[in-house]
C-alpha cells in the first residue's frame, strides 16, 4: 500500500458503489457486474434514459466535469469505479477536461464524501512522452489518482472488444466488405485484446481485495495478435472462413478519417485510432494471475460468444 494512503478494506456487497460512465461500452458490463454482485450502484450520467430500462441503479444527473454534480453523485457511496473516457475530441469534450479534470474531480468527490475505495480504469500505453494525445491525457489522469490519498487500483487494459464495442462493430463491418477485406497497411503492431466483461470482473473484484490498493495493472487478454489476425478471427467466425486483405496505405487512410471526422458526430475509425494501432499493446498478465487468480477467455471463444454466426446451409 502507498504511503500516505488511507487503509485499504474489503468494500464487499451491499455497500453503495459510484459508477461514472455507466452508459458507455464498458460501463454497461460493469454496472452488470456490480448489480450481479448486490452491491447498490449510483450511477454519474448526463442521460439517464441511456440506462438500460428497469435496471436497479440510481441514476444521477450530472457531467464528470461538474465538481458540484460529482460530489453530490459520490455522496453515501463506501467505493468508486471510475470509467469515463473518450476516445475522439470535439470542440465539447476535450482529453484533459475528460481524463484529467474527471480524474481530479472523481478524486476530489471521494475525499469530500469519504469514500474510501477507488478503481480507476486507465490504458495500456499510457504515459508522459506517448506520442498519442489520448495516451498523454490518460497518464495525467492517472497522476492525479496517485497523487491522492485514496486507496486506489488503477487497471490499463489493452484493446476491449466485447457486445456492442466499437471494435467489434468496425471490425464485421471490414470483415463483410465485398471482394477483399481492407486493413490499414502498417498494422504489424500486436495487439492483446481482452473482452469487456473480464475487464469488468476485474473492476468489481479489485473492491474486495485489499491488497491490489496502490497497485497499478496492466490488463489484456490471452492471445497476442496483429490486427489482420484479429480480423481474419472475426472472419472466421462471422464468415466461417478466412478471406484475402486489401492494404491500404495508413497516410490515405489518415487523410480519410480526418475527413470522416469533420463531417460525421461518430466516425467509423478516427486519426487517433489509427495511430494507436502503432502502439505496443501487449503486457505480462502475472499480476492478474497473482492478485486476481484472472482466467481470461481465449480470443476464439469469446468471439464466437457474442460475433454472428454465419447461416447454416
Amino acid at each position: 500500500m502507498k504511503t500516505g494512503m488511507v487503509e485499504a478494506t474489503p468494500i464487499p456487497a451491499p455497500a453503495r458503489v459510484l459508477l461514472t460512465g455507466a452508459t458507455g461500452f464498458l460501463g454497461r458490463h460493469v454496472l452488470e457486474e456490480l448489480l450481479r454482485k448486490g452491491y447498490r450502484v449510483r450511477c454519474l450520467v448526463r442521460s439517464p434514459q441511456k440506462l438500460p430500462s428497469g435496471v436497479a441503479a440510481t441514476p444521477i444527473v450530472g457531467d464528470i466535469t461538474q465538481q458540484e454534480a460529482v460530489s453530490r453523485a459520490a455522496a453515501g457511496c463506501q467505493a468508486a469505479i471510475h470509467l469515463v473516457g473518450i476516445i475522439l475530441q470535439s470542440r465539447y469534450a476535450r482529453y484533459d477536461d475528460i481524463h484529467r479534470l474527471g480524474a481530479q474531480n472523481v478524486v476530489r468527490a471521494c475525499a469530500s464524501q469519504a469514500v474510501r475505495r477507488l478503481v480507476h480504469l486507465s490504458a495500456l500505453g499510457a504515459r508522459a512522452d506517448a506520442p498519442s494525445a489520448y495516451l498523454r491525457s490518460k497518464w495525467d489522469g492517472e497522476q492525479e489518482v496517485r497523487n491522492s490519498s485514496l486507496a486506489y487500483t488503477i487497471l490499463r487494459p489493452s484493446v476491449i472488444h466485447g457486445p456492442g464495442g466499437a471494435l467489434a462493430q468496425l471490425l464485421v463491418r471490414l470483415a463483410r466488405f465485398p471482394f477483399l477485406m481492407p486493413l490499414p497497411g502498417s498494422a504489424e503492431g500486436l495487439l492483446q485484446p481482452v473482452l469487456a466483461q473480464d475487464v469488468a470482473r476485474l473492476a468489481v473484484q479489485a473492491l474486495s481485495l485489499p491488497h491490489t490498493a496502490g497497485q497499478t495493472y496492466d490488463v489484456a487478454g490471452p492471445s497476442l495478435c496483429t490486427l489482420e489476425e484479429l480480423l481474419q478471427a472475426v472472419s472466421a467466425v462471422i464468415n466461417g472462413r478466412h478471406r484475402r486483405t486489401l492494404r491500404i496505405p495508413l497516410p490515405l487512410l489518415m487523410m480519410v478519417a480526418g475527413l470522416l471526422e469533420r463531417l460525421l458526430r461518430h466516425p467509423p475509425f478516427t486519426r487517433e485510432q489509427l495511430g494507436l494501432l502503432s502502439e505496443v499493446n501487449v503486457c505480462s498478465l502475472g499480476p492478474l494471475f497473482r492478485d486476481f487468480a484472472f482466467k481470461p477467455q481465449p480470443l476464439d471463444e469469446s468471439l464466437r460468444s457474442y460475433l454472428p454466426m454465419p447461416p447454416k446451409t
